[in-house]
């Protein structure tokens, strides 16, 4: 599936700290480096929104979110027990 990758990805690169927070996240642009439609674009950001990595600004789109040293830890040890 297209969202779960792009899912996957932007998780990756938020979590690894390469775009910091606050980063837009221009629907159209991440639609043209995964070669997809705007549509799973948005339904990846949704879920990243529900998991905290990203938040929904009105009028402005999607940006990376502000998230505090106990939220990062509490990521990355969900995330290593998933990836292990």
């Amino acid at each position: 599936h297209a969202t779960q990758s792009i899912v996957d990805e932007l998780r990756r690169v938020i979590l690894d700290g390469a775009v910091p927070p606050g980063t837009p996240v221009p629907v159209g642009e991440v639609a043209e480096m995964f070669g997809v439609s705007h549509i799973p674009v948005r339904e990846s950001l949704k879920t990243l929104t529900g998991e905290g990595l990203v938040q929904h600004r009105p009028n402005s789109g999607y940006a990376v979110a502000q998230l505090t040293a106990s939220e990062l830890a509490e990521m990355y040890i969900v995330r290593e027990t998933l990836e292990s």
